[in-house]
């Protein structure tokens, strides 16, 4: 080949690989048949044979996207012409036994982790049917409901163990994904720990509240089981073991919506916005999440099983602990003006699009991150001042300060100095400043 790339003698073995669409090589650029982006690397490597007297060697990929090649280099001692000559390897064969021997390898440890995890729930299902067996039921009620309970349990742990072999070949042919659902984290992770048997002389120490995460319950359940098992595996003995899980930092949204699947739509919504999610599937789970947790804004939907949704709404803004917290309601119901009436802030009809549910978030955001304001009122009577300040300031929801009011008589003008009471929610830690006023 010449110096500009020209190639003047290859082989049939070249041809077949690096062949163009008139099928000779002869007179052909052999830089044209390169990968655009390896060509100049290719090019360096031909001047660095040209100026030296040792090969020079590269890897690069064809043109036409085949497996890549490898190429050394050294100039031909042709007098009158820069000529080198070249060795290309192709390295397919070699990229395919390397990828075989990689799956088998594969293959072998999945092989090994799964008769692993397979003898496990079997033995114990084995050891918990002959015991029954052999004791032809002549046990303790007590120890016969255990035994029982170990094989259903361990069976369990193999159904799972089986579906996760069946995601894994549907992984591999792109075909599953994650079926997310709304989950009580706290329910989940003390299933799966109660579901441990090889505690190994350690104490199990379970630190969880109740919340709400979309999920893929079985999945996670599976991940906590494997997590609590090697600590219980590899803990020194006597050693505590504790299992605690927190919901991350963020505003909490309770979800009122008796649609699952609509439900697991708005929490990932919420967890995208930066809250932490709770979901309610009826009116009086809502309420008493509403109570419990405090959330700082509720979605609410009015077509609930149990009771309607505006009556939900009436009793949170009837309910000193929960008045406070913004409503937004997303139903199917097109009745706006009796939401606002009620308390509801705002109000987006089903069905409901993406745009329209990023505008709800928005505006729960907006309104949850809002500054705090105050409310003066003045009055000079102290049993109605007292009166007010219990109708608004509620269980402390608001806060009130007290100050007194005078009127100075300066001539043309006066000063006028109050004590009244400023009302205001103020943010976490920090009291309500009082407030001043002047007037001339």
């Amino acid at each position: 080949m010449l110096s500009d790339g020209t190639i003047v003698y290859a082989n049939r073995h070249l041809t077949t690989l690096a062949a163009p669409p008139s099928g000779t090589l002869l007179g052909a650029n052999l830089l044209e048949r390169v990968a655009e982006t390896d060509r100049p690397h290719f090019a360096a490597m031909l001047q660095r044979a040209l100026t030296a007297t040792q090969e020079s060697s590269a890897s690069f990929l064809w043109a036409s996207g085949e497996a890549p090649a490898l190429v050394s280099a050294i100039r031909l001692p042709i007098s009158g012409s820069d000529t080198v000559g070249l060795i290309i390897v192709d390295v397919r064969d070699q990229v395919a036994r390397r990828t075989a021997e990689a799956a088998s390898r594969a293959k072998d440890d999945l092989l090994a982790s799964v008769s692993h995890e397979l003898r496990t729930p079997l033995t114990s299902i084995l050891g918990s049917a002959i015991t029954l067996e052999q004791a032809n039921m002549d046990l303790p009620q007590e120890d016969a409901v255990d035994l029982v309970r170990r094989i259903a349990t361990n069976a369990r742990k193999l159904e799972r163990l089986l579906g996760d072999l069946l995601d894994l070949d549907r992984l591999q042919r792109g075909i599953v994904s994650p079926q997310r659902r709304p989950t009580d984290v706290g329910e989940l992770i003390r299933r799966a720990v109660e579901e441990t048997e090889e505690r190994n002389g350690h104490d199990l120490t379970v630190d969880v509240e109740p919340f709400m995460v979309s999920l893929d319950a079985p999945k996670v359940e599976r991940i906590v089981e494997n997590l609590v098992t090697n600590a219980l595996r590899h803990t020194p003995p006597g050693a505590e073991v504790w299992v605690r899980a927190v919901p991350k930092d963020g505003g909490l949204l309770l979800i009122v919506e008796d649609d699952v699947t609509f439900a697991s739509i708005l929490l990932d919504m919420a967890h995208d916005k930066g809250f932490k999610g709770v979901v309610a599937t009826r009116g009086e789970s809502g309420l008493q999440l509403a109570r419990r947790y405090r959330p700082d804004a509720i979605t609410l939907d009015i077509a609930l099983p149990d009771m309607e949704g505006w009556t939900v709404l009436d009793r949170l803004k009837h309910d000193k602990t929960t008045r406070h917290i913004p409503v937004h309601i997303i139903s199917g119901d097109d009745e706006s003006a009796r939401g606002l009436k009620l308390g509801a802030f705002a109000q987006v009809q089903k069905p409901v699009t993406k745009e329209a549910l990023d505008e709800a978030f928005a505006r729960i955001k907006g309104f949850v991150e809002r500054p705090n304001k105050s409310l003066l009122v003045i009055e000079d009577n102290a049993d109605q001042r007292s009166a007010i300040a219990e109708l608004i300031g509620g269980d402390g929801d608001v806060v009130a300060d007290i100050f007194r009011t005078r009127v100075l008589n300066r001539g043309k003008g006066s000063e006028v100095w109050g004590w009244g009471t400023a009302y205001g929610k103020p943010a976490p830690g920090k009291g309500q400043a009082p407030v001043e006023g002047k007037k001339s």
